[in-house]
């Protein structure tokens, strides 16, 4: 699943451009094309082959791997823009933005889950009774 982060970035990269040149046509398909084969492709592989979840996750990366490859190639009929320094300039600061916004958001993920297990061991019915009912509950068992 690793492999759909840069498919996911050129998506948004392409969608960008896309929406700039008014190209609305690519970016419906895109919005469309890609749930129409996911049925189409997660009927088959999971109702007929019966491949079970590794078919079915490689069924998903394989659309988003196509679906990307396809946008890109739409874009890239757009012409010497695709290749101008201006937009590559653009890609580096949309890279740079989204990676960080990515690790913020992991880290306040993170922090979240490191607080519910810290609140959940500190709050376990154990832990929860005073120590001296502890003791006498301890000596009666």
């Amino acid at each position: 699943m690793l492999v759909l982060i840069p498919c996911a970035l050129l998506q948004t990269y392409f969608l960008g451009i896309a929406q700039a040149h008014q190209r609305f046509r690519e970016y419906n398909i895109q919005q469309v094309v890609p749930n129409l084969l996911g049925l189409a492709g997660m009927t088959l592989v999971l109702v007929i082959l019966k491949l079970g979840l590794i078919g079915a996750v490689l069924t998903h990366c394989a659309i988003n791997i196509f679906m990307t490859v396809w946008l890109g190639v739409r874009i890239h009929r757009i012409g010497a823009a695709a290749l101008s320094g201006r937009i590559r300039s653009l890609a580096r600061d949309m890279v740079s933005f989204g990676g960080k916004s990515y690790v913020q958001t992991l880290a306040a993920t993170q922090h979240q889950r490191i607080d519910q297990y810290l609140i959940g061991y500190y709050l376990s019915p154990d832990r929860g009774r005073p120590l001296r009912r502890r003791r006498q509950h301890d000596e009666l068992c």
